[in-house]
């Protein structure tokens, strides 16, 4: 008998323990689906488009307060190569908007200025809007004020 209620009890707080354990949001479920998500599917072009923003955004605070940004990344310059993740965005239309990348970074490692750093940011908010719809408003958060 003693033995019974002992598994009667131990039954009852595993089930009142589940029960009472919060339920994940929304929220919880994009994040987890997002952190679960396969790493394979994200297209070399994507993961330099990351790099690029990051780096557009190392370079942010230095170039506001003037000083030195470094060299030319060359890895920029794969994004010729980098394979996009739907392979017929990869046109004409998307190499004009590489060039125009490149060349606005070049100029801007080559002479950094508040003017060539949103030459740059305007690059690419003019491909993604009108060739590969991006992140827009990510994008504009990096434009510095006119000096």
């Amino acid at each position: 008998m003693l033995l019974l209620k002992a598994v009667a009890w131990a039954c009852l707080l595993f089930i009142t323990g589940f029960m009472s354990r919060p339920q994940p949001t929304e929220i919880d479920v994009v994040l987890t689906k997002r952190a679960n998500a396969d790493p394979i599917k994200t297209s070399e072009l994507a993961k330099l488009m990351r790099y690029m923003y990051d780096e557009t955004a190392r370079i942010k605070p230095l170039i506001a307060s003037s000083k030195r940004i470094g060299s030319f990344p060359k890895k920029f310059a794969s994004v010729h190569t980098a394979t996009p993740t739907d392979p017929a965005e990869h046109n004409e239309t998307f190499k004009i908007f590489a060039d125009n990348y490149l060349n606005a970074t070049q100029t801007l490692y080559a002479k950094p200025s508040t003017a060539s750093y949103n030459l740059v940011v305007q690059s690419c908010l003019n491909c993604h809007q009108t060739h590969c719809l991006g992140p827009l408003s990510r994008i504009k958060a990096l434009m510095l004020p006119p000096s």
